[in-house]
């Protein structure tokens, strides 16, 4: 967002639409309309209904050998976007899946920034700089000059041209260029990471992030939100998110390298904090000295053992027990609770590993 439409964009706090109808009086918003068209999309529209599969908006896939664009079934599309599954093009005959898709897309645009001279700062995931993690247009530009001009690439680019080479997939694309380009360049930024992160799997631009997935990884923690029982008590909790929340703030000032994980409290304080964007850059940054990343990416086994040491850090700091949220009753019983506050934190990952084989035998 910050490449796409400048620094003001983090002014704009969530969620966009009722802000919008609040300012307006329930009426829609023109600005918003020239703004979604102007800058946005064009060809997708401003409002639209809740989609189904019956939704007559054409889905469309363009094959990434010959440009021919494909018009899958709704069953079929979702499969290809979020399943690994193939298509096949009803012209060459190529099938192709989202890995070259994507690929194709990265090399596409690396490649024409290349030809224009070296206007990265167009670019996906390069502007972020990684010990404060601020932005700025003309971060990390010099050292994507460097990796983005080592020889590997522009073999890579000449191999794109041969019509009766295979399709390239990222683990072309890394083998061949990514790897050897970052060990020639000792690229400390590692740039190369947050670059492929921008691209990886998104198969459809301009965004540096798979918003539907992102949406989809929000499922469970919204579910857990929904679910629980405290509708009698929300001004208390609100405030006990807020305070563990400072708290927690406290203990990563105090343990820079510690990887973090929330209670559910501290991760709704956390999510109603990045409302507002310009205010929680600037409050992290200036307890932590960085602006704090809310990763939800972090696979399950690094999530057990980041909770585990984040519980021994805070009963240090704090002299009182990390995962005693007894007030979301969806999850914490009293039986889960005693345990947690006389064991803790040696019984958490017993009772995590309990959680996730009810979650996994419920669904």
């Amino acid at each position: 967002m910050n490449r796409l439409f400048g620094r003001e964009i983090l002014d704009v706090s969530f969620p966009l639409e009722r802000m919008a109808q609040h300012l307006h009086h329930g009426t829609t918003c023109q600005t918003s309309h020239n703004f979604w068209y102007f800058k946005v999309s064009r060809t997708m529209p401003y409002k639209v209904g809740p989609w189904t599969a019956e939704s007559l908006l054409p889905l469309s896939v363009q094959c990434p050998k010959c440009g021919r664009v494909l018009e899958p079934d709704a069953d079929a599309y979702l499969r290809y976007r979020f399943n690994g599954q193939q298509l096949t093009c009803a012209d060459c005959t190529t099938v192709f899946s989202v890995n070259e898709v994507s690929a194709r897309r990265f090399l596409n645009e690396i490649k024409a920034a290349v030809e224009a001279g070296g206007t990265y700062t167009a670019l996906p995931g390069v502007h972020i700089e990684p010990k404060r993690r601020t932005w700025s247009r003309s971060n990390g530009v010099p050292e994507l000059g460097l990796l983005l001009g080592h020889s590997s690439w522009t073999m890579l680019f000449a191999s794109m041209q041969d019509k009766k080479s295979p399709l390239p997939t990222w683990e072309t694309v890394l083998n061949t260029a990514v790897r050897p380009s970052f060990d020639a360049t000792r690229d400390k930024m590692n740039l190369c990471r947050t670059l492929v992160a921008a691209y990886r799997d998104i198969a459809t631009g301009p965004w540096s992030m798979d918003l539907v997935q992102a949406v989809l990884r929000q499922r469970d923690f919204a579910r857990k939100i929904a679910v629980t029982d405290y509708s009698d008590r929300t001004r208390r909790i609100a405030t006990q998110a807020t305070v563990r929340w400072r708290n927690l703030l406290l203990l990563l000032e105090k343990h820079r390298d510690l990887f973090m994980v929330p209670t559910l409290d501290i991760d709704l304080a956390w999510h109603t904090h990045q409302l507002h964007p310009r205010r929680y850059a600037d409050y992290t940054l200036n307890k932590l000295g960085a602006v704090l990343n809310h990763d939800d990416t972090i696979e399950s086994p690094r999530l057990k053992n980041g909770f585990t040491k984040t519980a021994r850090a805070w009963a240090s700091m704090f002299n009182e027990p990390y995962a005693c949220d007894a007030s979301f009753r969806s999850y914490w019983t009293p039986g889960k609770v005693a345990a947690a506050t006389i064991a803790a934190p040696v019984a958490l990952p017993l009772l995590m590993q309990r959680a996730t084989k009810h979650k996994a035998a419920i669904n």
